[in-house]
């Protein structure tokens, strides 16, 4: 309640322009020139915020600049690296503007599409406008890895977008209170976004050429990002019912040390031969409390989501007005 009493407060038709800093940054002056009269034009009040995200000793020669040159540029330093998602959620509480502009501290798309993206947004009948890169300048290796994981992305998630990784974003206020990412989620903000129940839609922008750098990582960013996709495979299939995971998980064991423990059993029974020297035993009653395990800790998440329901804000909607009939005029 207190993030809608802060919405009320906020001015309207403000523009809050967030600017997550990590490891690779460009010139955040020749960027905010860039940017600055295609946001001015649509918005006379807007504040861009700076988010230094951890220690980053490239981006402080600009950042002094910056704030020579500017009077409407906030810079917030975090602790430690946290991350982008971090580092956005920490720029949010030093604006309280209505509507956002997220930009990566680099050239991402050319810097004229920034005020189509913001037209859109202001046409209303969205909460999240993304930035897709459109035509791709990209290498042929960095264009096979874009398309393989957005196809892993749309089988995962059935939400059909081309351009996840892309960190320029329009949207409202609203998105980031109610998703509100953590870790390693800011590039799937988009993603998240529709499994809430926003209107997200994808702009196609023109990919800058200061973009297009060589990006074959090593294996262990791969690994990571394997497992960020593991993690949304979890949130958007079993956040809410977190039993069908963990019963479904614990069943099996569960099935499957009973069927061992009961072989052992008849085997025992029939005079077959002793069981003290069966290491079979052991892995079935291993996978008995196991399973007993992964039941209880769904169960255990269930009531977890039930309770957290019970206090929850009222779910995302908005009330279509009836039509009007012959005799409503006068």
């Amino acid at each position: 309640m207190a993030a809608e009493r802060k919405r009320k407060a906020a001015p309207k038709g403000r523009l809050g322009v967030i600017v997550p800093v990590g490891e690779r940054c460009d010139d955040l002056v020749r960027l905010y020139h860039d940017v600055a009269p295609q946001i001015a034009k649509r918005y006379p009040a807007w504040e861009m915020v700076v988010v230094v995200d951890g220690s980053r000793p490239q981006a402080e020669p600009y950042l002094e600049r910056l704030r020579a040159e500017a009077d409407n540029v906030r810079v917030v330093r975090t602790y430690r690296s946290f991350g982008e998602a971090t580092a956005v959620m920490a720029a949010l509480g030093h604006t309280d503007a209505t509507d956002l502009l997220l930009l990566a501290p680099y050239y991402q798309v050319e810097p004229e599409g920034v005020g189509p993206l913001l037209d859109r947004l202001k046409a209303g009948d969205l909460d999240l406008v993304a930035a897709r890169r459109d035509p791709r300048v990209d290498s042929s290796a960095q264009q096979v890895q874009t398309r393989l994981f957005h196809r892993m992305m749309r089988a995962i998630s059935g939400v059909k977008l081309q351009d996840v990784a892309c960190g320029v974003k329009a949207m409202k206020r609203e998105v980031l209170e109610v998703v509100r990412p953590y870790g390693d989620q800011y590039r799937f903000l988009s993603v998240l976004a529709v499994q809430r129940g926003f209107r997200v839609e994808e702009m196609p922008l023109p990919q800058s050429p200061l973009d297009v750098r060589p990006k074959l990582y090593r294996p262990g960013i791969y690994l990571r990002r394997v497992l960020d996709m593991a993690t949304m495979i979890f949130l958007f299939k079993f956040t809410e019912k977190p039993l069908r995971f963990f019963g479904l998980v614990g069943l099996g064991m569960v099935a499957l040390g009973a069927l061992i423990t009961l072989y052992l059993g008849l085997y025992r029974l029939f005079g077959f031969g002793s069981l003290a020297n069966r290491p079979l035993l052991i892995l079935g009653t291993l996978l008995l409390v196991l399973g007993a395990q992964a039941l209880s800790i769904g169960l255990l998440g269930e009531l977890v989501i039930y309770v957290r329901s019970r206090g929850a804000e009222e779910p995302l909607a908005e009330e279509t007005p009836p039509p009007a009939t012959a005799g409503s005029e006068g």
